[in-house]
């Protein structure tokens, strides 16, 4: 796609933000840090975009102390390694 036919970023966030659809953005850095939540995710975490921007998913979003066994995070944490390692 080129430039002139690009979305402006203002629309795009206004999209996206606005969708109906719980949405995440990560970064592909080492802490997958949060770039980016819909409105609707934001509800069903009740969550606050400005106290999650930038943040990493994993310290915003920790496994619970009380089910340590679970190991979500790090489940999560491969899978998200994987997609970043084999993306182009």
């Amino acid at each position: 796609m080129d430039r002139q036919s690009a979305v402006p970023l203002k629309d795009f966030k206004l999209v996206f933000e606005s969708t109906p659809d719980a949405l995440l953005i990560l970064r592909p850095d080492d802490a997958f840090t949060i770039a980016g939540a819909s409105d609707a995710y934001l509800k069903e975490t009740l969550t606050v975009r400005e106290e999650i921007i930038g943040k990493g998913v994993f310290d915003v979003f920790p496994d619970n102390p009380e089910a340590p066994e679970a190991g979500a995070t790090t489940n999560l944490r491969a899978s998200l390694s994987f997609v970043v390692a084999h993306t182009h």
